[in-house]
């Protein structure tokens, strides 16, 4: 007994290197720590859309053709937000890149108001694109979640409704905005002169054989339409001329109908916007011009004004509130 425990101790002495300090000790594991890693983690950048955000910024989804939209066209449910609800959504649709791209069609219009300026969102939802100007941007991760999120609720859950005024045209958009603002959300921004002031269109055609070459039909098509953008420039110097004072506005040409087959046509046109007062008798003088047809004529006694408005039972109707107004002729709601 004794001899076993004699070479028990003379193995663990020779174990520990002849050690007296090791003896008795507690084995203890190495643990290998892994290398903390340098520098923060890279935030994804944010592209300012809309400048500076701040508590007061706000946001409006509404269909982008108001006609479809509901069968009744005084009544167009949209998603309105604002404060700190608005903040949120905005910060998170800035988490977007830019892209080189044409897009498609126009689905849902978003407006945005901040402090520094006033946005216009086009949603392009089948391709899930927005543009900004002559920007596009792709929509995909948070921003495409959050642009689906407030588009469902447009569709489904809206939280506010829009109203279409009626406005004579002796009312000035300025003091008509000023006079309601305190008693609905919002006011739809529109080129109100398009709608107010009188104006006429004028179209021109260009008609052409399809070239043998057929690598050079971008060419003839670009040149086609150099032609008729070169029409237009000189009847805007004319009507200048003849309106003088009269003349609000020369709106940019545009193409009405583009057809490039078996042969080539394209017929363009053009709107000139009127100070108020102009007969029909002038502007059918005004719009009097070589290569130049008259098309039509627009003389509103009203025009539109859409107006955000919550659906809210324990306040006066927007209609009550509208007939307390001192106006004449008086504002009314669109039927």
């Amino acid at each position: 007994m004794f001899r076993f425990f004699l070479l028990f101790l003379i193995f663990a002495i020779l174990s520990c290197n002849a050690d007296p300090a090791k003896l008795g000790k507690k084995v203890r594991r190495t643990s290998y720590s892994q290398p903390k890693k340098s520098g923060k983690t890279k935030k994804p950048e944010r592209n300012q859309l809309f400048g500076k955000l701040s508590n007061d910024s706000r946001l409006l989804v509404m269909a982008a053709d108001l006609k479809l939209a509901s069968k009744k066209k005084h009544r167009v449910g949209v998603i309105y937000l604002k404060d700190e609800q608005a903040l949120r959504s905005l910060n998170l649709m800035q988490l977007i890149n830019k892209i080189s791209d044409i897009g498609c069609n126009t689905d849902w219009i978003m407006h945005v108001w901040t402090k520094s300026k006033q946005t216009k969102v086009e949603i392009m939802w089948k391709c899930h694109k927005i543009k900004i100007g002559d920007d596009i941007y792709q929509l995909e991760g948070t921003p495409r979640k959050v642009f689906s999120t407030l588009i469902i609720k447009t569709r489904l859950h809206p939280n506010h409704w829009l109203s279409f005024l009626e406005v004579p045209i002796v009312h000035s958009p300025k003091m008509v905005i000023e006079t309601i603002k305190n008693f609905v959300e919002e006011i739809v921004p529109e080129d109100f002169a398009a709608k107010r002031f009188p104006s006429f269109t004028v179209v021109t055609e260009i008609t052409s054989s399809l070239p043998k070459d057929l690598s050079k039909l971008d060419s003839k098509v670009k040149a086609i339409r150099t032609r008729i953008n070169k029409r237009f420039k000189i009847f805007t110097k004319s009507v200048k001329q003849k309106g003088k004072n009269s003349i609000f506005r020369v709106m940019d040409p545009r193409p009405r109908k583009e057809y490039f087959g078996k042969f080539l046509r394209a017929r363009w046109e053009m709107t000139v916007l009127c100070k108020l007062g102009t007969n029909s008798t002038m502007m059918y003088w005004y719009s009097n011009h070589s290569k130049i047809g008259f098309d039509s004529m627009n003389i509103p006694s009203k025009y539109t004004m859409i107006v955000v408005k919550k659906d809210d039972k324990n306040t006066p109707s927007l209609s009550s509130r509208l007939s307390t107004l001192s106006l004449d002729p008086p504002i009314k709601l669109k039927n």
